[in-house]
């Protein structure tokens, strides 16, 4: 499932257009603009999520599906540039700490009530709760209120370049009266489904089978092109791709073995230049991972390339940090981001040097441990399998534990030591690195409820994280994250594999022109689906 990290996680190893720093791979969209006659139903194909609520359940499946119906304060242009959202008015930036948002009036939430400003205020502070996994990403947040029945205004603690981007990932705005109505415990569930101002309202909604829609009568902006949607969940990439086969779905996100997908009879792929980063994390506060030299003996061991053609093939990159090329397109030329990377220590697949990094640690001959892998992540699968046939080679015994997806997610939020090998992937909203950075090495984020899958903790790290955050010159701040990078990849608490790119299959019978990465997971998507005649 991929994770979407604010600059953010997509989670299914599941996982917007931006231009790929480095990188040979363009993004594509079916041709022609389409046509503007309405149709009945979109059927789409989706991973299980457990909860349509994307505070607290920081995925791309909760994402893309939540967004339907739910829109943010802010909206991301298929450019990767922020707008005001179809609710927003105009934003005001008296000064470097204050941002004043103004809305719209006269626009109503599904259920006929209007948007007013103490909705948003509401919907925004959830993402301070101790519960929401998105709390990272408002963590510079120091007060957001009303300033009038359509004005909120929004402090941060510090100047922050990246704040803008935020509310286009995580200003999810829902109705405030509906939601304590149902209660924060049931928010996003079956029993509690968000009431938002989209082009759609969710009808019904069932973790295990999907998800059905109708369009929303209180919508003033284009006419949505389906009238229904409907989503029908798929524990297996490959029952998804037979569906897709057979005309049961028009469409779908592929999130891991891609090869399912290719050359289906009758549907084209649409092609985005990833943001994301798939690596193998290690628990570093458990034996025997709290041993740098069993680490880097994983590392050494792992095929990356093996696993990427298994996988993804060419529509992925591979990548030695835990940040892709791709995310500082915005910070610096390629030529040196490239030099920085490239200066970056590797471990290349080499049995030999893994086993004499296993020969240095407490466990010479090696030792039994589990990968743990979401059940409906076929690409962590994959890799799991890979990984633990190589591990043989130098004495590591490791047994595939397939998990549902909420047991998956649960461990991964859960308490720490829970967590053993664990192949994962989280992907940037926007380019630039300060996210990923901050949600794979930032000690902070180490804890329940947090990202940092290792659990790894280097106070450095941590010193030099503030230190780039407050930095505003881009040459300063790419020396300060080659800083941080190297002392990642010297303690290798993750290894990483590839940036996959973001892909969707769709029936011939569709286009979708405006297929981009920032806008597949945050805004009403499928206002953009249309019949190809």
């Amino acid at each position: 499932m991929r994770k979407c990290v604010c600059a953010s996680i997509m989670l299914a190893l599941s996982t917007v257009a931006v231009a790929a720093c480095g990188s040979s791979k363009s993004g594509t969209a079916s041709s022609g603009v389409g046509s503007s006659k309405p149709y009945a139903e979109l059927r789409w194909g989706s991973a299980p999520t457990t909860r349509l609520d994307f505070a607290t359940n920081l995925e791309t499946g909760s994402s893309a599906m939540e967004a339907l119906a739910v829109q943010n304060l802010m909206e991301f242009e298929q450019s990767g540039k922020v707008k005001p959202g179809p609710a927003t008015r105009s934003v005001e930036h008296p000064n470097t700490t204050t941002y004043i948002y103004n809305l719209k009036s006269g626009v109503r939430f599904s259920d006929g009530k209007p948007l007013t400003a103490a909705d948003v205020v509401y919907s925004l502070k959830r993402n301070l709760g101790k519960e929401a996994q998105t709390a990272s990403s408002f963590a510079n947040v120091a007060s957001i209120a009303e300033s009038g029945p359509l004005t909120v205004v929004v402090k941060l603690k510090q100047p922050n370049a990246s704040w803008p981007d935020i509310p286009a990932f995580a200003g999810q705005i829902i109705e405030k009266a509906a939601a304590e109505r149902v209660g924060e415990s049931n928010l996003g569930t079956p029993s509690g489904l968000p009431i938002g101002t989209g082009p759609w309202k969710i009808d019904s909604f069932s973790p295990t089978t999907g998800v059905q829609y109708s369009r929303n009568p209180y919508w003033t902006g284009p006419t949505p092109p389906a009238r229904r949607i409907s989503v029908d969940f798929f524990k297996e990439e490959s029952a998804e791709a037979l569906a897709l086969r057979s005309g049961a779905i028009d469409g779908c996100f592929p999130v891991s073995v891609l090869k399912s997908f290719l050359d289906i009879p009758g549907t084209h792929l649409l092609i985005a230049p990833g943001t994301g980063s798939a690596v193998i994390s290690m628990n570093t506060i458990i034996p025997p991972f709290n041993n740098i030299h069993v680490r880097r003996a994983i590392a050494y061991a792992t095929n990356v390339k093996g696993m990427l053609q298994a996988t993804w093939g060419k529509y992925a990159a591979i990548e030695h940090a835990v940040v892709p090329a791709s995310v500082f397109a915005g910070l610096a030329p390629a030529s040196a981001v490239n030099a920085m990377l490239d200066s970056l220590p590797k471990y290349e697949f080499n049995i030999a040097a893994a086993k004499r990094e296993l020969g240095k640690s407490p466990y010479p001959h090696g030792f039994t441990t589990t990968a743990q892998v979401e059940i409906s992540d076929d690409r962590g699968t994959v890799v799991g399998q890979i990984l633990a046939s190589d591990l043989a080679k130098i004495g590591i015994s490791v047994k595939i534990q397939t998990m549902p997806s909420a047991t998956w997610l649960a461990t991964l939020y859960g308490p720490r030591k829970a967590i053993k090998l664990f192949p994962v992937e989280y992907a940037s909203v926007f380019p630039d690195p300060d996210a990923l950075m901050y949600y794979w090495l930032a000690p902070e984020a180490a804890k329940v409820n947090g990202l940092n899958s290792a659990n790894y903790t280097n106070p450095e790290i941590g010193r030099l994280l503030k230190e780039e955050d407050m930095a505003s010159n881009p040459h300063k701040r790419l020396e300060l994250i080659g800083k941080i990078l190297r002392i990642s990849m010297e303690d290798v608490p993750y290894q990483p594999q590839y940036s996959p790119d973001y892909v969707s299959v769709l029936s011939d019978r569709y286009v979708w022109p405006t297929f981009a990465t920032t806008t597949i997971f945050y805004t009403a998507w499928a206002m953009d689906v249309r019949l190809a005649h």
